[in-house]
């Protein structure tokens, strides 16, 4: 019994994210999930209380893999200094092409399907706590690392998390894969860090 609540759960969560997709959250109906799926509309009920809850189950794996992102390169245990290695560039890379190959659909709909849903702001508000997240960053590596430029104002921050945002949302609008995908990454992540490295060196003699 509980393999079979699961199938319908999975087929719920299948059918409306492909409505999603092609659709956007707003026209797409609990009833035509429900005539789609074959699960009747009260037995939907039953697993999701609501057509956002839905929603935020499908694209909560790529939400979590986006938070844990912003951690892992801002968090606690991040260091500026992890930044100045080559292998630095090429986990970005790797990294970026694996949340894109996995999550492709659900960031379809992440970026470009949820007007009128609970996500709607989801972009708006990731993008405030990676703000706020890169100052306190900035500020506890100027601390650690003596010398080390740490005064990057908020705008400037902002302006780059904006900016990772409208890159996803290209790589998407122009279905970029394979080796287009693989220098798309490159070129922008090469762009960024070194970028960065400039702003942020000690003195300008950092070593790398």
């Amino acid at each position: 019994m509980r393999v079979l609540k699961d199938d319908i759960r999975e087929r719920i969560l299948d059918t409306a994210k492909a409505c999603f997709l092609e659709k956007g959250y707003v026209r797409t109906s609990m009833r035509e999930i429900s005539e789609t799926s074959g699960v009747g509309l009260g037995n939907i009920y039953n697993y999701f209380p609501g057509k956002d809850a839905i929603l935020t189950r499908i694209l909560q794996p790529l939400t979590d893999s986006l938070e844990h992102m912003l951690v892992r390169h801002h968090g606690q245990d991040a260091d500026v200094t992890l930044m100045m290695t080559d292998r630095y560039y090429l986990d970005c890379v790797n990294e970026y092409m694996l949340l894109i190959k996995k999550y492709r659909k659900s960031m379809k709909i992440l970026f470009f399907g949820t007007q009128g849903s609970c996500m709607e702001h989801y972009i708006e508000n990731f993008s405030d706590r990676a703000t706020k997240l890169t100052m306190e960053w900035f500020g506890r590596m100027g601390e650690k690392h003596a010398g080390m430029y740490s005064d990057v104002s908020a705008f400037t921050i902002h302006l780059h998390t904006v900016w990772m945002i409208v890159f996803l949302k290209e790589i998407l609008m122009h279905d970029l894969d394979g080796p287009e995908l693989e220098r798309a990454l490159s070129e922008y992540i090469g762009f960024e860090i070194n970028g960065w490295k400039q702003f942020v060196k000690e003195g300008k003699t950092w070593i790398y």
